[in-house]
């Protein structure tokens, strides 16, 4: 009987832990793929503005709605399908760091914004 009861209550603690260890394990969903592979965007592209002062030769995309904001454009990003990300086009992509627009001639240069430099992105 001593040896059930010791059983039954080693039983119900490793069960009682394991849900609670599972209970305080953060869910993230899709967040998880969002850190590793990037900053989601997409929409209309509103205005775009070639950054002049950046040694890369940048350029500054305002995209619009449904997830817009300001992207930068390299020439090391990826650009799929019809290859115009520029107005009035739709885009799609992913983009991470940050980088500032620098318009002017040098050395009188002035920041137009900025935003995450764009990884992929695709056209239509």
């Amino acid at each position: 009987m001593k040896i059930k009861k010791h059983f039954y209550i080693l039983s119900v603690s490793i069960i009682i832990i394991s849900f609670g260890f599972f209970l305080s394990y953060p869910y993230s969903g899709a967040l998880a793929q969002i850190g590793s592979f990037g900053i989601p965007f997409g929409g209309r592209v509103i205005i775009e503005i070639p950054c002049t002062c950046n040694l890369h030769f940048d350029t500054l995309l305002v995209v619009g709605p449904p997830v817009g904001g300001e992207y930068i454009l390299s020439p090391l990003s990826r650009v799929y399908k019809y290859y115009k990300p520029f107005p009035p086009n739709w885009v799609l992509g992913l983009a991470e760091d940050f980088k500032v627009c620098m318009v002017g001639l040098p050395p009188f240069c002035e920041p137009a914004g900025g935003g995450p430099v764009i990884k992929i992105i695709g056209t239509s």
